[in-house]
């Protein structure tokens, strides 16, 4: 029992399982390529689980949020002599 061998030795064993998709060995860098990438898989998660529209919507408040602290973080201690 456990073993997927056919009595014939043509069957499948267990270490002959196809691995799949793995996204971390993808090539995809940091350019043009990369962004294409991400919005591609955003448009299709976005468009298939609906529950995932509240959590982009926070994620985008929260970053913008960031993004202006950082801002005027930024620009108060550029002022300095």
């Amino acid at each position: 029992m456990g073993s997927f061998e056919l009595d014939q030795g043509y069957g499948m064993k267990k270490n002959d399982r196809h691995p799949g998709i793995s996204y971390h060995k993808m090539p995809v860098g940091g350019d043009i390529m990369g962004l294409l990438f991400v919005v591609a898989c955003m448009i299709i998660l976005l468009g298939r689980i609906p529950v995932f529209w509240y959590f982009f919507g926070l994620a985008v408040l929260f970053g913008a949020g960031i993004a202006v602290v950082l801002h005027f973080i930024n620009s108060a201690s550029s002022r300095k002599p």
